[in-house]
């Protein structure tokens, strides 16, 4: 049978492909492809051969997509060709040969064109505004220009309204965006940059508390605002406003429900092995737990060591970040959690995939899938 597929042929370049498919084997269904979703993230580094992938080429890919079934192969059973399915990680391929136990019945009443969003759907999340200026590390080349400001991280009052009001429209509502108490999350990287666009600690207030209001106006039960801790001279609005001083501890006068960390670099000496980093850690957990009127979420970064955006070696690297420290990382977190009932079982991880700073989950030539593999041990493989 004749399909035709997008082909990654080379860095940077698709084009549409003919290719022939075969009957399904045992085991498979034959399905032909409705809708299917390319990934912003993952497939979009495939296809620019970004150093984060094995770099070959031609490459075909798939995520997420609807699809009918059309055949069936030996073995199978539960399905008939007429139905209609999701289909992880099926090709961008007009026809499909893919294992039975990587298909889902679509219910009744979900469009086609919903369905396939649901491998990128199904996972809830938060935003966290990254206010800081935005310089150019983003290429290596310019690694030496740490002055340049392609723009600011403060924003006058007006840019904060615009901006939040996006993002009540455009994510809030969303049927997997992570809610506390019904309300969604919303975390804010830099506070004092905050109160430096909106001129001080009493317009932040003012703001945050606009901030609120139109949550609730929107249709919302309301906001939960979150910040991220630093250390204890950063995360401090002094001289913020003239004489005042508010540190991290009363920053729930500013509106804020909770915070937690972004990366150990923030706060702890990350030059030495991980696991002298986590003692460290661990000691700021409970100093924070002791000190703080409001929640702390426990967070666990997987490692630090930002050279890949650098020319000229930078100092500070994190050591042993091997998946069996990440996994006692990840139990202490998963400890302190469950000895705080009274708060949802959060945890941050830094990150997903933050390549140039050497702290990431996805798989890799080093470890292969050693830090998910940790994940899976510490939250889904308990006796």
């Amino acid at each position: 049978m004749d399909a035709r597929a997008i082909v990654f042929d080379r860095p940077g370049h698709a084009e549409l492909q003919s290719c022939a498919v075969e009957a399904p084997k045992y085991g498979e269904v034959q399905i032909k492809m409705n809708y299917t979703v390319v990934s912003a993230g993952t497939e979009y580094a495939f296809l620019m051969g970004s150093v984060n992938t094995a770099g070959n080429f031609p490459r075909k890919l798939g995520y997420s997509a609807s699809a009918e079934i059309i055949a069936i192969g030996d073995g199978v059973t539960g399905y008939k060709p007429g139905d209609r399915v999701i289909a992880y990680h099926g090709k961008h391929q007009s026809i499909n040969n893919i294992p039975v136990d990587k298909v889902y019945p679509i219910p009744d009443g979900v469009s086609d064109t919903d369905a396939a969003f649901t491998e990128i759907a199904c996972m809830k999340f938060y935003l966290m505004w990254a206010n800081h200026d935005a310089g150019v590390l983003w290429d290596k080349r310019n690694s030496r220009d740490l002055d340049t400001v392609v723009w600011q991280g403060s924003v006058d009052r007006a840019e904060f309204e615009r901006a939040m009001s996006r993002v009540i429209e455009k994510y809030f509502k969303l049927p997997n965006y992570y809610t506390i108490d019904g309300k969604p999350v919303f975390m804010i990287y830099d506070v004092p940059k905050l109160a430096e666009g909106l001129g001080g600690i009493e317009q932040t207030r003012d703001a945050l508390n606009w901030f609120r209001e139109a949550c609730v106006k929107a249709g919302l039960k309301g906001l939960h605002l979150q910040f991220t801790m630093w250390n204890t001279s950063f995360t401090n609005l002094s001289g913020a406003d003239g004489s005042k001083t508010v540190p991290a501890e009363k920053f729930g006068s500013l509106g804020f429900d909770s915070c937690s960390h972004y990366q150990y670099v923030h706060f702890a000496d990350i030059d030495r092995d991980y696991a002298d980093v986590l003692c460290d850690v661990e000691k700021e957990w409970k100093r924070l737990d002791a000190s703080l009127p409001f929640p702390y979420f426990p967070h666990v970064s997987v490692g630090w060591d930002n050279n890949p955006r650098f020319i000229d070696f930078r100092p500070g690297v994190m050591k042993n970040c091997t998946p069996q420290n990440i996994e006692k990382a990840l139990r202490m977190a998963k400890a302190y959690a469950d000895s705080h009932p009274s708060q949802p079982p959060l945890i941050t991880v830094n990150s997903w995939n933050e390549w140039t700073e050497t702290s990431y989950l996805e798989p890799d030539d080093l470890y292969g899938y050693g830090y998910l593999d940790a994940v899976q041990k510490v939250f889904l493989n308990q006796d």
